[in-house]
């Protein structure tokens, strides 16, 4: 099995079920890190002038997240985490007292929110409109409303034109 696979400018990467049942840690998936970074290097320089994308599949708990923000890191990249974008929708729906369980009402805020990540000295931050979120999206009022916002279609839509 490939575990990395290269589709135009995007590349996936397969965690595999492998890690999950001899816990491992993610750095030490079957090709090897120092591989992985090559590769991933050398494709980004055939495409440098191009926006390159890296996907990560696999199981919940596979490790996606950890390998994704080293990976991020190590390559000056931003970590796009989706989670995150779907708190910020959370989050601005809260603020704004917009009933989630409205789906119009929803749908139509949304016009009203830009979704970024910058880095920090602290990792990657979250912002919302031009505010830092990060500390305001992983409270549990958010994390208690984060999955009936992401279960709305026109929500994930969003999110993906983001």
């Amino acid at each position: 099995m490939k575990t990395w696979k290269k589709f135009g400018r995007i590349i996936r990467v397969k965690m595999t079920s492998s890690l999950m049942k001899k816990n491992i840690n993610p750095l030490a998936f079957p090709i090897g890190i120092p591989y992985a970074l090559q590769f991933l290097q050398n494709e980004i320089r055939k495409v440098s002038a191009q926006r390159m994308v890296i996907a990560i599949d696999g199981h919940s708990s596979s490790g996606k997240s950890t390998i994704a923000k080293q990976i991020a890191d190590l390559l000056g990249y931003i970590f796009v985490d989706s989670g995150a974008m779907y708190r910020a929708v959370t989050l601005h729906l809260m603020d704004n007292n917009i009933p989630i369980d409205n789906e119009e009402l929803v749908l139509s805020s949304l016009d009203d929110v830009n979704i970024a990540f910058e880095r920090s000295d602290n990792g990657m931050r979250t912002l919302l409109n031009g505010r830092d979120v990060e500390a305001d999206i992983r409270t549990m009022s958010v994390s208690e409303q984060v999955s009936p916002v992401a279960t709305i279609s026109g929500v994930r839509s969003f999110l993906v034109r983001q």
